[in-house]
């Protein structure tokens, strides 16, 4: 629920900055550091889970901190407090995503394969979120922050009424990191990551603006978020089969190589 509260809020993020009177130049001044900020959380959340032992008690602290953030944009109206507040945003969400793929798998033991159907639920949700939001939008502007707020509220309740052994996860041995920093492969793989990351940080975080500007309502970005989640929903509701019928590289490359339409269409 925190990753979906802040994923609904991200989209449109640059048209809220708009709002507030910001040109095109200083949004994207403000929001470089919401890519950095995310880098830097990641490990060092996951680092902490590690050596704690407490996922629970970390996805505690980023929520509120995530929620703190995001409150404080219907206060702040300078650029210097928002991009304060879009950093401190984009750290606190960093580790939903890798905890909540840990936990996940923790739960699933050794049936990896179902994970797509488990993960298939926060799509659905997301998606009711993403459609709402936009619709809203046109009518009251800060109905993406409230709703990403309210999901986040949430996420908190969840974190402090799930007894905290659903939340342990088995320390990694020690030394773990040294081999795999030395392998080819892995430094590959962070490549590639980077590249797939500065496309999907410069769709996520300037699509909104990008459709306001063409003179389009708000609706439309809940609506073509929607769509694409709706693609994923049937996706990850196949996953187990497909799985079985490619293998996971195939699917990343089908993945991959459907992206190209997808951004050239909506850049033209």
């Amino acid at each position: 629920m925190g990753s979906i509260g802040s994923l609904v809020f991200l989209p449109f993020v640059a048209a809220v900055l708009s709002d507030s009177g910001q040109s095109n130049a200083e949004i994207a001044r403000m929001m470089i550091w919401m890519p950095v900020a995310l880098t830097l959380g990641a490990p060092a959340w996951s680092w902490l889970a590690d050596k704690t032992g407490k996922a629970d008690w970390v996805l505690k602290g980023a929520s509120t901190l995530a929620l703190l953030a995001m409150l404080a944009f219907f206060w702040v109206d300078t650029p210097g407090l928002q991009t304060l507040c879009l950093a401190t945003l984009a750290l606190a969400r960093a580790p939903f995503g890798p905890l909540g793929d840990a936990l996940t798998l923790k739960r699933l033991g050794g049936d990896k394969n179902s994970y797509g159907q488990i993960r298939m639920w926060g799509s659905v949700v997301y998606f009711i979120a993403a459609f709402t939001a936009g619709a809203l939008r046109t009518t009251y502007p800060h109905a993406p922050l409230w709703m990403g707020c309210s999901l986040i509220v949430l996420a908190i309740w969840f974190c402090w009424t799930l007894p905290s052994e659903e939340f342990r996860i088995p320390r990694p041995p020690k030394g773990i990191l040294k081999p795999l920093l030395r392998s080819p492969l892995i430094w590959l793989f962070l490549f590639l990551a980077t590249l797939h990351g500065i496309t999907i940080t410069t769709y996520d975080n300037f699509f909104s603006l990008h459709i306001e500007k063409l003179g389009l309502s708000p609706s439309i970005t809940g609506m073509a978020i929607a769509t694409g989640v709706i693609a994923e929903v049937f996706v990850l509701a196949l996953g187990k089969p497909l799985l079985h019928r490619f293998g996971a590289v195939w699917l990343i490359l089908i993945g991959v190589a459907s992206s190209f339409p997808r951004f050239l269409f909506t850049g033209y």
